[in-house]
């Protein structure tokens, strides 16, 4: 592939991503079991500001594997089939963010290989374990890894739909762990004080 020439999505690429999409609500739903969800409302009609904000929560949590799920599958598009170079993959911010949130998915899923093998040999899906992505260690993985891109001076995008995926996924990786972690922490304790 020429340097010049825009990567073109393939029926490939898009089957790739639907069943992404469907295994990360697949693991979505079935982490919906292990966190409670914050129904104690005393029987108010409206419940409270903390519990929306609690539900929100909630739901930017189970995110996080859809995320994870769709990280790892544009990670697989990027470099299966093998297009380009491996030097090449490495300065492109979209695929070096997929690979640092991956790698951090995998690191996050080691405590856990003991309920893997589990669940493996007992023939339940593999989404059934108990384990949820917290996003934050994906979250420090991109930043590290993009700041080690711009202060080497290798940040050189590629113009394709691929890359510009991978870096809207970079981003939403982030900013949405640290965002959540001020407003849970410092939002939520301010509006308790009140």
């Amino acid at each position: 592939m020429e340097p010049n020439r825009r990567r073109k999505f393939t029926v490939r690429d898009g089957l790739v991503l639907i069943a992404a999409v469907a295994i990360g609500l697949a693991w979505m739903r079935e982490s919906t079991k292990e966190i409670l969800y914050p129904m104690d409302w005393e029987g108010t009609p409206w419940p409270s500001l903390v519990r929306r904000l609690e539900v929100q929560f909630w739901w930017v949590d189970l995110f996080y594997n859809l995320l994870a799920a769709l990280t790892i599958a544009m990670l697989w598009i990027r470099v299966f089939p093998r297009r380009r170079g491996f030097r090449q993959l490495t300065r492109q911010p979209g695929a070096v963010a997929c690979a640092a949130a991956s790698a951090a998915v995998s690191v996050e899923a080691f405590p856990n290989i003991s309920a893997f093998v589990y669940i493996f040999y007992s023939g339940q899906p593999w989404w059934s374990t108990p384990w949820i992505v917290k996003g934050s260690f994906e979250s420090l993985a991109v930043f590290v890894a993009w700041l080690l891109l711009v202060c080497s001076g290798r940040w050189k995008p590629e113009k394709s739909w691929i890359d510009d995926f991978g870096l809207i996924l970079g981003i939403f990786w982030l900013v949405l762990p640290p965002l959540e972690w001020v407003t849970r922490h410092i939002v939520i304790k301010a509006i308790l004080r009140m």
